[in-house]
């Protein structure tokens, strides 16, 4: 049994008196054709289509000479969640609106034409972006979608050397984003991301080519964006980025390859991926995940944040994007602080990431808002160009880590207090005119006809949270 989208391997029995043959034939549920992965005269690999409806029928092989095997019965269950109106809508906001015709997510629904040093705006594809799609279309059971995602990134994103997630497809060379003196890069948060994608939809479906492409992600980030040049750490951290030139070999001493060891962005490092992949088989990430649980502690402050950044010198600094902002390097992050506290959450790290919740619990409810950025001692800046209101996927990665904490009975609020949380500050930004271009996306401002996709999809993680969805809630520990 499983949903519409389960993985099925067909093998023979020992001594078979026949095989399946070699020339590929078709798998068929109650009518429907089965994808089909993978054809040995022994062994079929298929999926159960996305379009079969939930009940009990049986699976049958017919072969291209037209023998059809006896009957296996399999059960396609009921999604398990109750339909969300809302998730719905900015889901299909996201898969109908802004999406390119190979299933890439751009970042804004509207394009423009000067990326940014720091993010790929416009109609690119960011491996952020596809990570957060895989997520969600994995809770949301939505098989197609998410064997689209997948597709896209196999094929458009993961380096075939390197085993890394490129940062960002260009929008007109179709092909690996480049920057100066020709050389790509990872984002290794993303690069989490996109893991966490494919450990959720190898728990929904089982599909094998799922858990194997989180693993070689996962070879490769260790490979290349783990840095043991920083003080006090010497078993390594994730860093900032990988940089490479491509179809170059690898080679770590030269500037053809490099890791980036300046800064080290405290939240980069996913907890959860990370003691997954410790226990399906990469083993050697147990003492990057001891040292990066040691900086975290390391990085929080007294009242609750997280410092953003770690630096070469062994000190602590604020927003890792903007180092080079004298107004801005200096402040936490709120964003950043929380995935940070998430982050700890989501492995059983409960009283650090209490303490973070209890911050800026305090902020949400004596003011109804956690904004943008915030100084070091907790008070608000005088920075006038920033989200002093906060935005959807600070509300979210509040409301998830709510979630957890409440999960584990580590919370001084009941998960009402979360749905409430998503309620006022996610459900209530929907865009619901449906006359609008933007009907069905998220986001707290007008944005005049625009969208971006990151605040649409971490919303609809703190709405499959809301349901319940075990591969959006659920702990490592």
């Amino acid at each position: 049994e499983g949903y519409a989208g389960q993985a099925i391997v067909i093998t023979l029995p020992s001594n078979p008196s026949s095989n399946f043959g070699a020339n590929p034939g078709t798998v068929r549920w109650d009518g429907f054709d089965c994808p089909v992965v993978s054809w040995s005269p022994t062994e079929i690999s298929a999926y159960i289509a996305d379009a079969a409806d939930p009940r009990r029928n049986v699976v049958r092989v017919v072969t291209s000479d037209k023998r059809i095997s006896p009957p296996a019965d399999f059960t396609v269950l009921i999604d398990p969640l109750v339909p969300d109106p809302v998730l719905n809508r900015a889901f299909d906001f996201v898969t109908k609106k802004m999406r390119n015709s190979d299933g890439g997510v751009h970042t804004n629904l509207i394009d423009r034409d000067d990326p940014n040093i720091v993010y790929l705006y416009g109609h690119h594809v960011t491996s952020e972006h596809m990570g957060l799609l895989l997520w969600v279309s994995a809770a949301k059971l939505d098989h197609k979608v998410y064997e689209e995602t997948f597709k896209f990134i196999a094929t458009k994103m993961i380096d075939p050397m390197y085993n890394i997630v490129n940062w960002g497809v260009d929008k007109n060379t179709k092909r690996p984003f480049k920057v100066s003196n020709n050389y790509q890069f990872n984002a290794p948060l993303d690069d989490f991301r996109v893991v966490r994608g494919f450990i959720a939809g190898y728990a929904q479906y089982g599909d094998p080519r799922y858990k194997e492409t989180a693993l070689r992600i996962g070879r490769g980030l260790l490979e290349t964006s783990v840095c043991k040049d920083l003080p006090g750490y010497p078993n390594g951290l994730v860093t900032t980025a990988f940089g490479w030139k491509e179809g170059t070999p690898p080679n770590f001493d030269d500037a053809e390859s490099y890791t980036e060891c300046e800064l080290v962005p405290v939240n980069y490092a996913d907890m959860y991926s990370m003691r997954w992949l410790m226990e399906n088989g990469v083993p050697e990430w147990t003492p990057v995940f001891d040292e990066t649980l040691k900086l975290m502690r390391a990085a929080q402050l007294p009242n609750g944040q997280f410092m953003n950044t770690y630096k070469l010198d062994g000190t602590f600094t604020g927003d890792f994007e903007y180092q080079d902002t004298a107004e801005r390097a200096n402040k936490i992050k709120s964003i950043q602080s929380l995935w940070t506290a998430l982050h700890m959450a989501r492995i059983g790290v409960v009283e650090p990431a209490g303490k973070a919740f209890g911050f800026y619990r305090n902020w949400y409810d004596g003011q109804g808002r956690i904004p943008e950025y915030l100084m070091q001692d907790g008070t608000e800046t005088s920075l006038s160009d920033t989200l002093a209101d906060g935005e959807v996927r600070i509300y979210a990665q509040y409301a998830r880590l709510c979630y957890a904490l409440v999960e584990q009975g580590a919370s001084p609020v009941n998960r009402g207090y979360c749905d409430d949380v998503v309620q006022s500050r996610i459900a209530a930004a929907q865009d619901t005119n449906s006359a609008s271009s933007t009907y069905g996306h998220l986001s707290q401002f007008g944005d005049g006809g625009n969208s971006e996709a990151y605040e649409t999809l971490e919303g609809c993680l703190g709405l499959a949270a809301r349901q319940g969805s075990s591969v959006v809630t659920g702990v490592y520990a």
